[in-house]
């Protein structure tokens, strides 16, 4: 749905955006090929909060991200989300020592510097289990000492943001599912109580 407005709010340009679409196809591709088994290895950590971690259309990557990870798990893994400035504050009061961080890095070279800043800041003053990054063509990978990072670079070629946040939420959906199945659930029907469902039940239309 989300590719599908992309589209057709630009859609003058939709033959230029050709490109951005295939390269979705080609980065989903190499998450699912060469990932996915590393990111089940995470789930044998003992997490207990993950926090995501966007900027820009990254924010809401990051927030559909935090609610999989929450369903998947039944609500067994606490998560958060939030923009990399707007996490520097108060909001870093709830990592702690089962706390895994979730960083999905921005193409734009001007908003990736501070989330740089971010991530060292976190790896010099918090105690967390674990980090892994998400991004494209990513720089200062050895100064950054994230524990697993997703550097999805082909061609040299970055897609916009807007794009790129459609196969950024892939790592979490494939770390869900695996806590999913490590805490004894059933990623299908991960709710134990049946109170969430794959269609939202219980909602009445009232005249307007």
């Amino acid at each position: 749905m989300t590719l599908a407005g992309l589209l057709i709010s630009d859609i003058n340009n939709i033959e230029k955006n050709e490109e951005n679409v295939r390269k979705l196809i080609e980065f989903g591709q190499i998450i699912l090929d060469k990932c996915a088994m590393e990111l089940n290895k995470v789930t044998d950590l003992d997490f207990k909060r993950i926090v995501f971690l966007g900027s820009g259309p990254l924010k809401g990557a990051a927030k559909e991200a935090n609610l999989k990870v929450i369903e998947l798990t039944d609500g067994q893994i606490i998560g958060q989300y939030d923009s990399f400035l707007g996490f520097r504050h108060g909001p870093k009061a709830v990592i702690n020592e089962s706390t895994l961080l979730f960083y999905l890095f921005s193409s734009d070279p001007y908003v990736y510097n501070y989330e740089v800043d971010l991530v060292k800041s976190a790896n010099q003053t918090e105690n967390f289990i674990f980090s892994i990054g998400v991004g494209q063509c990513l720089t200062e990978l050895e100064n950054l000492d994230v524990g697993l990072t997703i550097d999805l670079c082909t061609g040299g070629h970055k897609i916009p943001d807007d794009f790129f946040s459609i196969c950024s939420i892939i790592p979490a959906q494939i770390l869900g599912f695996y806590k999913s199945l490590s805490l004894g659930l059933t990623p299908d029907s991960p709710s134990q109580n049946g109170g969430i469902h794959r269609i939202v039940q219980g909602v009445t239309i009232y005249p307007y």
